[in-house]
């Protein structure tokens, strides 16, 4: 009895008529676990260290960021904040309004608000986002970014694909 409960709420959710459920269940975790991993490294690391973990290849750097990707709009919190509210509410409506989006768009939607939102927060309180990833080739990033990242790719790889699975379909909301 408990599983078939289980499995009737798993298809309400998954399989929802409008499917807007699937983006709050991967923007939720994404957001929560990116405010986490910001707050663990405010608190162990000082800004500037950076903690090797791959030697030359990985490490935990803490560094605050003032501008977007690349130093774009540095000390412009205000045009960023601006920026994710508008991002963040036009995915929300696209989400809410948009029946025939298929679960891969939804997943990919999920992480933009996930990651948008976390870097809001940030911006919100400080002026300034917290970046931590490191590799070393590229700039610091966190993983607010990294969602975003995703999710862009996600859409990218939806829109560019002939792939039937990457389409919207009836019943795949």
């Amino acid at each position: 009895m408990q599983e078939e409960r289980r499995e009737e709420l798993v298809k309400k959710v998954f399989n929802h008529p409008t499917g807007t459920y699937l983006v709050y269940l991967v923007a939720l975790p994404i957001f929560a676990i990116d405010q986490a991993a910001k707050f663990a490294v405010k608190r162990c690391l000082q800004e500037g260290v950076s903690v090797p973990v791959i030697d030359k290849v990985f490490h935990l750097t803490h560094i605050q960021n003032s501008g977007a990707a690349f130093g774009i709009f540095a000390g412009r919190s205000d045009v960023l904040i601006a920026i994710s509210l508008i991002a963040i509410s036009l995915l929300i409506f696209y989400n809410h309004t948009s029946r025939l989006l298929s679960r891969f768009q939804r997943i990919a939607i999920g992480l933009l608000i996930g990651g948008a939102l976390g870097n809001l927060v940030e911006r919100l309180a400080s002026g300034r986002v917290t970046d931590f990833l490191d590799f070393r080739f590229w700039p610091v990033f966190n993983l607010g970014d990294a969602a975003i990242s995703i999710g862009v790719a996600m859409l990218l790889i939806m829109i560019l694909s002939k792939e039937p699975n990457f389409s919207p379909k009836r019943g795949d909301a």
